[in-house]
């Protein structure tokens, strides 16, 4: 067979202490094609050229790779190919070959991606074959590793006009210092408060040799990262342990917010709302803090409103401001699988046995406040009037978060709220409502048509904001609340 030559130099600015080795993935095989050719890579890399001038690194910081560590390499054209490390665990260099196909020279650039991922893909412009970007992606969910970032975190990227391939770091490094007495960490979540995307899909362009990375519409502003095994951290703060996270390059505008849950589910927040940049091939390290989990509880988010009423930052059912949630009916405080008036507590469309037109009850009772009974003492589902003055005394944006649609709702402090577009269940099906993007989330009020009560729910789409009572065309009685069966998210407000 035909071996060509390729030389690889890693040059990888704040990668891995020298006690840590690169990420060892599983090597991926390439199927055999007519007249293969064998490719043989020779790798080696360099101690870090760049130091932060507050934060740093130490000058030592050496990359060693792993047997079986895999890259994705585009040899002149946009067909990816595995390579697959030949060395021995820690060696600094060694090579990586392949055997495959090789199609005519086309593209003016080869170009390779760290680590292997199917998901890698390389564009060109079709008039003059010139390359144009690469696509990767920055793992949303990480995993701890000793001192540095964790396995597949970080990416690397490099194009070539000659296959001498110079490794770039695609974003930056943040780590994060944690200490406390009993506690073992299970994870550790890092969260832009201003929702800026921090990991997710990426598309790779480079500017003068270094890569710049631009996120897309799926990019997430939330990053996890997981203790395969249980991290248990040290009493005193000056023997800290560090948990890293590798992003994106980007400027918390108002800060972070980190979340740390424990082995029993334990969970503690800490917020900065300083602002913090993020370069790439540059670490930043936070001042200790200790860790001291509690219970999870809902948080409380003041606008600014002027009635004083506090929303909630998730749904009921979740701690996470992008995640739906849980579904009620009407008046209901359990979860179920069909929403349908076989299944309704308080009876039937023609026969309401509660919140009728003759007992005149027109809000809920807090026993039937799902809000109340599943969040606790104190939350409650909110009034129409209270959605109108969120609809009236703030800013609303529709916006995609962690690839979540929804509306952005920024009171006048400057506080926000997420509303994700949950749709609803009808039956035991998730109805998409208009184009898979309406909210549709409970109020705890009855609005009156000619006599008869109909539950109202706040309804999103698009730049529309309204409450709405499921006010059917035929006002007959067997009509009447037709719609508080279905199964809706609900945002609570605490007084």
């Amino acid at each position: 067979m035909k071996k060509n030559l390729f030389i690889i130099s890693g040059i990888v600015a704040l990668s891995l202490l020298a006690s840590c080795a690169l990420e060892k993935d599983e090597p991926v095989e390439t199927p055999t094609q007519p007249e293969e050719q064998e490719y043989i890579f020779t790798v080696s890399a360099e101690e870090p050229s760049e130091v932060d001038t507050k934060v740093y690194a130490d000058k030592n910081l050496t990359v060693r790779w792993n047997q079986n560590d895999s890259l994705t390499v585009f040899v002149r054209n946009d067909t990816p190919r595995t390579t697959v490390f030949q060395g021995k665990d820690g060696d600094r260099s060694g090579t990586l070959k392949y055997s495959a196909s090789f199609n005519q020279n086309r593209i003016d650039k080869y170009a390779a991606i760290y680590p292997y991922s199917k998901n890698n893909k390389l564009s060109y412009n079709s008039g003059d074959m010139t390359f144009k970007s690469l696509s990767a992606e920055i793992p949303t969910v990480q995993h701890y590793a000793a001192n540095s970032f964790g396995k597949k975190a970080n990416v690397m990227a490099a194009i070539s006009d000659n296959n001498d391939f110079k490794f770039k770091n695609l974003g930056g490094f943040l780590s994060i210092k944690l200490y406390g007495e009993g506690v073992s960490v299970k994870s550790v979540s890092l969260e832009a408060n201003a929702i800026e995307p921090i990991a997710g899909p990426v598309t790779i362009t480079f500017n003068e040799g270094l890569p710049v990375a631009t996120l897309g519409k799926e990019a997430t502003n939330r990053v996890t990262l997981v203790c395969d095994e249980p991290v248990a951290l040290n009493s005193g703060s000056a023997d800290y342990k560090e948990f890293w996270f590798a992003i994106a390059p980007t400027t918390f505008s108002k800060g972070f917010t980190v979340e740390v849950t424990d082995t029993e589910g334990k969970v503690m927040r800490k917020s900065t709302k300083k602002a913090i940049e993020i370069k790439r091939n540059r670490i930043s390290r936070m001042a200790p803090f200790e860790v001291q989990t509690e219970t999870p509880d809902y948080i409380a988010v003041d606008l600014g409103l002027p009635s004083g009423i506090k929303w909630a930052a998730s749904n009921v059912g979740t701690f996470v401001a992008t995640a739906f949630g849980d579904y009620f009916a009407w008046g209901e405080t359990e979860t179920k699988t069909d929403y349908s008036w076989n299944t309704y507590k308080w009876g039937t469309s023609d026969n309401l046995t509660k919140y009728n037109s003759s007992d005149n009850k027109m809000t809920l009772d807090p026993d039937d406040d799902a809000a109340t009974a599943n969040m606790g003492e104190g939350w409650r589902t909110p009034t129409i009037a209270e959605f109108n003055e969120l609809i009236k005394s703030c800013t609303w944006e529709d916006k995609t978060v962690n690839g979540i649609d929804g509306c952005l709702v920024t009171g006048s402090n400057g506080n926000y709220i997420f509303l994700p577009n949950a749709r609803c269940y009808s039956g035991t099906n998730l109805i998409a409502g208009q184009e898979n993007n309406t909210g549709m989330y409970w109020t705890n009020t009855c609005k009156t048509y000619s006599g008869w009560p109909r539950a109202a729910f706040l309804s999103m789409y698009k730049a529309s904001r309204a409450i709405v009572s499921g006010d059917p065309v035929n006002e007959a009685p067997e009509n009447f609340g037709h719609l508080r069966s279905l199964g809706m998210t609900v945002r609570a407000v605490m007084d």
